[in-house]
C-alpha cells in the first residue's frame, strides 16, 4: 500500500487529474473530500468530459465507490481489482483512507507469498499477535509431512489481530488444516493450484498474465 499516490478533489480540473495519472501510469484515481473518501474516477470517464479544463465537480456522478478495508488478504484483493478492471484501490482503516494499493504492487506481493515457481498451496491463519508463534505454527505443518515455502504476516486493524499467509509445498492440505484447527488456530482461508476459478487458480492465471503480457 502507498500514501505516495497523489489524491485528487472535486476541485482539481479532468486536465489536471489525467496528468497525475500518466505520473503514476495508472486509469484511476482516489478522489478525497476533506479527507475523507468519495471514491474513485477513471481515466475513460474524464476523457468523456465535454472540456478536459473544467472540473471534476462536473462528473461527480461518475465516482465509483470502490474500496477496500484494511486487514483483507493478497487473494481478495486482487480478485476484487480484477473483477472491477481498477489499477488503484483506495484502502479504509476504521472508514477513513490511509493509502491505496496498485494493480501492479499487488501482484508482485502476490508472486513473493505464493513462490509462484512452486507447486502448492496456501493457508491464511487469523489471530491475535500475542499467540503468533512460528516455531509452533512450522511443527504443525511438519508433523503433516509438509514445509512451509514462504511466509507473510499482515496486520488486520487496530485490535493487535494478524494474518499469517503460509505457502506449502503441498497441494493437499486439508490435513494441515485440519491439525490447525484442532489446536485452535483460525483458519481464514485456504487456496491451492488444484482449484477452480473462484480460487488460487485463477490468481496463479492473473500473475503469468501480468508476468507475459
Amino acid at each position: 500500500m502507498s500514501k505516495e499516490i497523489q489524491t485528487i478533489t472535486l476541485e482539481y480540473s479532468g486536465a489536471k487529474a489525467l496528468a497525475i495519472m500518466q505520473e503514476y501510469h495508472l486509469s484511476h484515481l482516489a478522489i478525497l473530500s476533506n479527507n475523507e473518501l468519495l471514491g474513485v474516477i477513471s481515466e475513460e470517464d474524464i476523457w468523456g468530459m465535454h472540456d478536459e479544463n473544467n472540473k471534476l465537480e462536473s462528473i461527480k456522478e461518475k465516482i465509483q465507490h470502490f474500496f477496500m478495508p484494511l486487514g483483507k488478504d493478497v487473494f481478495e484483493v486482487i480478485n476484487y481489482m480484477d473483477e472491477h478492471k481498477l489499477s488503484l484501490l483506495p484502502m479504509l482503516a476504521n472508514g477513513k483512507y490511509i493509502g491505496s494499493i496498485t494493480y501492479k504492487s499487488i501482484i508482485s506481493s502476490l508472486a513473493s507469498i505464493v513462490a509462484i515457481q512452486e507447486s502448492g498451496g496456501v493457508i491464511i491463519l487469523e489471530m491475535m499477535q500475542k499467540e503468533y508463534s512460528m516455531s509452533e505454527i512450522a511443527q504443525i505443518v511438519e508433523s503433516n509431512g509438509a514445509r512451509i515455502l514462504s511466509a507473510y504476516i499482515n496486520d488486520v486493524d487496530d485490535r493487535d489481530v494478524i494474518k499469517l499467509t503460509l505457502k506449502l509445498n503441498i497441494i493437499d492440505i486439508a490435513p494441515v488444516i485440519q491439525t490447525f484447527e484442532r489446536y485452535k488456530y483460525t483458519v481464514a482461508a485456504s487456496y491451492n493450484q488444484s482449484e477452480n476459478k473462484d480460487n488460487l487458480g485463477d490468481r496463479y492465471d492473473l500473475l503469468i498474465r501480468y508476468l507475459n503480457p
